[in-house]
C-alpha cells in the first residue's frame, strides 16, 4: 500500500460464490465407495484455497485494537499471539506518522490484550508501514521512509535482527540489494526466511516483486517482478500476503473486477518457483469501501486485513479478520 501522514488520506496500494449442497442418499441405497470417502484424508485450508472453493464466515472487526484513526498491515507470528501493525497513536513520532504497534494474546480465541509501540521497528524520524518477521524472530524488514544509514531515497526496505541484548538499530543490511530511489513498500517475508515479496513503484502503478535467498545468513538478491500478477488495466497490485509453501499469494488490487474500491484477490501455483495462475477474488470478505494488507495465518485457515467499511468518509482503516467456512 502507499501511505503518507495521517492527515493525508492514505493512497491505495493497492463475492462470493454459491456453496454446493450436499445431502445424504435415500435410504437402501448403496453409495459407490462410501468406505473410500470415509477413509479419505480430511480436507485442510489450505486444501481449500488450492481447489478454489475457499469461503469464509463474516469478517470481525478487532475492536480491541482499532481506534477513529489509523491501523493498518498487520502481520502475526505464526502462532496468532502476537500482533504487529501499523498505526498513528498518541506516542507516534513524528507526530502524526505511523509507527509499529503490537499487542500479545494467550489463545486464538481470545481478544489481545494491550496495545504498545514496538520499539525495534519504529523510528522517531519517519513513518513505517508493513513489518514482517521470520518464523524464529531473529530477523525483521520493514518499511520506512527515514532517511541516513545508507538509505536509497524515498521509502525503502529495513533491516533488524535481535540478539540477546534486542533489537539492533535498523540499517539496510541484508535488505539493501531490494531499495532503489523510488518506494519500496509491502515487505512480506517468508517464516523460514529465503524470500520476501513487496510491491514497489518503480515504473508505477505498484506490482508485485520477490527476491531471495539459501538460508537467513546471506543477503537477499536482486529481485524479480511477478509479472503474471501485474494488472493490464493499470490499477497495480500491492500488499502480497504469501504463504508459507509460498503456493497461495494474497494481494490488494483496484482491477476489472473488483466489487469495492480496492479489494483482496489471490492466486496459486502448484510449483513455488513456478508462474502464479490468474487471480481471483477472495469470497466473502470485500466490502463497496477500501479493503486490502492481508495477513493469512499459517494454516491458511484465517484471513487478517484493514478496511475503511466502518467510516470511509474520514479514511479510518481499521483491522478485521475471518475464519474459513469449515
Amino acid at each position: 500500500m502507499r501511505w503518507s501522514l495521517l492527515l493525508i488520506a492514505p493512497a491505495c496500494s493497492f463475492g462470493a460464490r454459491s456453496a454446493g449442497t450436499t445431502t445424504d442418499a435415500p435410504a437402501g441405497i448403496d453409495v459407490p465407495h462410501a468406505d473410500a470417502q470415509l477413509d479419505a484424508p480430511p480436507v485442510s485450508c489450505m486444501d481449500r484455497w488450492m481447489a478454489h472453493t475457499v469461503r469464509f464466515q463474516p469478517p470481525t472487526e478487532m475492536i480491541e485494537l482499532n481506534t477513529t484513526g489509523y491501523e493498518r498491515d498487520a502481520f502475526l507470528s505464526d502462532d496468532e499471539l502476537n500482533i504487529y501493525f501499523s498505526a498513528v497513536r498518541a506516542d507516534s513520532l513524528p507526530t502524526g506518522y505511523q509507527d509499529i504497534y503490537t499487542a500479545n494474546r494467550s489463545s486464538t480465541s481470545e481478544q489481545f490484550g494491550p496495545v504498545t509501540k514496538f520499539l525495534g521497528a519504529s523510528t522517531t524520524t519517519g513513518a513505517e508501514g508493513k513489518m514482517s518477521m521470520t518464523a524464529d524472530g531473529t530477523q525483521l524488514f520493514v518499511a520506512t521512509n527515514i532517511s541516513g544509514s545508507g538509505s536509497k531515497g524515498g521509502t525503502d526496505i529495513w533491516f533488524s535482527s535481535k540478539n540477546a541484548g534486542g533489537w539492533a538499530p535498523l540499517g539496510q543490511g541484508k535488505a539493501g540489494m531490494l531499495n532503489d530511489p523510488g518506494e519500496q513498500l509491502d515487505p512480506i517475508v517468508t517464516p523460514d526466511g529465503t524470500a520476501i515479496y513487496f510491491a514497489p513503484t518503480s515504473g508505477l502503478p505498484q506490482q508485485i516483486w520477490v527476491s531471495t535467498r539459501t538460508d537467513e545468513t546471506k543477503n537477499f538478491g536482486a529481485p524479480t517482478e511477478l509479472t503474471e500478477l501485474a494488472d493490464p488495466g493499470g490499477q497495480g497490485t500491492a500488499d502480497p500476503a504469501i504463504s508459507a509453501d509460498q503456493k497461495l499469494i494474497i494481494v490488494t488490487s483496484a482491477r476489472t473486477g473488483t466489487t469495492g474500491v480496492s479489494d483482496l484477490w489471490y492466486a496459486t501455483r502448484n510449483d513455488p518457483a513456478g508462474p502464479f495462475g490468474a487471480l481471483q477474488l477472495v469470497p466473502d470478505i470485500n466490502s463497496a469501501d477500501y479493503d486490502g494488507d492481508a495477513h493469512l495465518s499459517h494454516d491458511g485457515c484465517r484471513i487478517y486485513f484493514d478496511s475503511t467499511r466502518n467510516n470511509p468518509a474520514a479514511g479510518d482503516w481499521d483491522l478485521f479478520f475471518a475464519q474459513q467456512q469449515l
